[in-house]
């Protein structure tokens, strides 16, 4: 959104913070042993109905802007609301956590090596 001058210094800002939908490792401990990339799950069938019922509730706000991390559970939570939404995802390795050295999402480690 522009606004000329300084109009806009009086519109309310909200930042969303939302974590992925429920992951697939969780719902199904098995997975991992068959994984192709077991550190990077994507997300469980409940994970996907969150996701859909989230970006309908959000349908409410003025949201400008969908980021997400590089991890698939991520990008599929923020395909999901950004196809409700109306948005393109704009991926930031930044907002990832790394807990395993050598772990890093396929996005982010393109990404690393611009």
């Amino acid at each position: 959104m522009t606004c000329p001058g300084d109009a806009c210094e009086d519109l309310p800002r909200a930042v969303w913070i939302v974590r992925h939908g429920d992951r697939l490792d969780f719902a199904d401990p098995t997975w991992r042993h068959t994984a192709t990339r077991p550190d990077d799950p994507s997300l469980a069938p409940t994970g996907i109905a969150q996701s859909q019922a989230l970006g309908r509730q959000l349908r409410r706000e003025r949201i400008a802007h969908l980021f997400s991390s590089p991890f698939l559970r991520t990008v599929e939570t923020a395909h999901l609301v950004a196809a409700a939404l109306d948005l393109r995802i704009k991926v930031e390795p930044g907002f990832s956590e790394w807990l395993s050295f050598g772990v890093v999402p396929a996005a982010a480690a393109a990404a690393v090596a611009r």
